[in-house]
C-alpha cells in the first residue's frame, strides 16, 4: 500500500517530528503547513474527499468535513492505515460517522474525522 503514496520516508520523520517540535517558529509553521497540504493530498487520493488537516498542540486532526456520509468500510480503513502507516498513532475521538444538522443552515453536527498523534 505504500507505494500508492508518494511521501518519502524522510518526509514521514519531518512530519513526525515537526508535530512533536515544542516552540514553533514561522519557518516551522510554514513547513508544517506545507507538510499538512502532503496528508490532505494523499487523503483526497485515498477517499476522494477533501480533508482539511490541522494541528491542534499536541496532536493533529483530519476533518472531512464536506462529506455528507460515512466512508464505506474498505475506504475509511485505507485512511486509518494510511495515517497509521506515516508512523502516527490514532486517537480517542476519531470517528467514521456523519450526522446531519437539523438546521438546514448550520453545518453538520458529526462529519467523518481522525486524531492522531
Amino acid at each position: 500500500m505504500n507505494k500508492l503514496f508518494n511521501i518519502t520516508e524522510e518526509e514521514k520523520n519531518r512530519i513526525r517530528g515537526l508535530h512533536l517540535t515544542e516552540s514553533k517558529d514561522d519557518r516551522i509553521t510554514s513547513e508544517i503547513n506545507d507538510l499538512n497540504s502532503k496528508i490532505e493530498e494523499q487523503l483526497k487520493l485515498i477517499t476522494g474527499e477533501y480533508a482539511s488537516v490541522s494541528d491542534r498542540g499536541e496532536s493533529m486532526r483530519a476533518k472531512f468535513t464536506y462529506v455528507r456520509r460515512d466512508f464505506d468500510d474498505e475506504v475509511w480503513g485505507g485512511v486509518l492505515n494510511f495515517i497509521s502507516g506515516m508512523g502516527f498513532e490514532i486517537l480517542d475521538g476519531t470517528r467514521n460517522y456523519y450526522e446531519k444538522n437539523w438546521e438546514p443552515e448550520e453545518p453538520a453536527e458529526s462529519v467523518p474525522t481522525i486524531n492522531f498523534r
